[in-house]
């Protein structure tokens, strides 16, 4: 939320609420409800950064399994080809790509999800995942043999255990964020209805 507009003092307006809080100087502030205002605003937009930071975190982390679920399950139609071996290469079960490019690129997407770091453009049995041309001026295919497909299910698998865990992870800390938010709002109101009522006994004295 931005702060407020300061084009009247021929001043930048900040940029975010974070912005506006900084230009405060808390040792300066002299009024007490001032202090006590800016410090739960200080606070409880410190708090919704950090959830807003957690709540992108978790979305990040679901995106990564599904992304690893949809590369075990294309793995899995490879292990069911009762003809790949260890020394037989099975295909994955997809479109045909048009340029040794577009079949690397699918391969990085294995890379990036934990499953393996080894990819090579020939067929060998040491590799896990591969792309090669079925023949001269053809469309490539990604291959793997049925250990290393084994494996990069089992890496896929060890990712999205971890996802899950960090998300878990990351939920609990927005939770123990909120609570501690509204304990601190009871406390600020408690404190907001105290200095009400010694205000209000100072101004009957006042009257008497």
């Amino acid at each position: 939320m931005p702060g407020p507009d300061n084009t009247i003092l021929n001043l930048p307006a900040p940029q975010s609420t974070t912005a506006w809080l900084n230009s405060f100087d808390l040792t300066k502030v002299k009024d007490s409800m001032m202090l006590t205002a800016l410090t739960f605003l200080f606070f409880g937009n410190a708090v919704a950064e950090s959830v807003r930071t957690q709540t992108k975190t978790i979305t990040d982390l679901s995106d990564k399994m599904v992304e690893a679920n949809s590369l075990m399950a294309t793995l899995n139609l490879a292990l069911s080809q009762t003809a790949m071996t260890d020394s037989v290469e099975g295909y994955l079960a997809l479109p045909p790509f048009a340029t040794k490019e577009a079949a690397q690129d699918y391969t990085r997407r294995y890379i990036a999800a934990g499953a393996t770091t080894d990819v090579s453009e020939s067929n060998s049995v040491a590799k896990n995942l591969g792309f090669n041309q079925t023949g001269p001026n053809s469309t490539w295919r990604i291959y793997t043999y049925r250990t290393g497909a084994t494996k990069l299910n089992d890496n896929l698998q060890l990712s999205i255990n971890n996802y899950s865990s960090l998300s878990q992870q990351s939920q609990l800390v927005m939770q123990q964020m909120n609570t501690r938010l509204g304990a601190a709002m009871d406390y600020v109101t408690a404190g907001i209805e105290k200095w009400g009522k010694l205000l209000q006994s100072f101004v009957d004295n006042l009257r008497r």
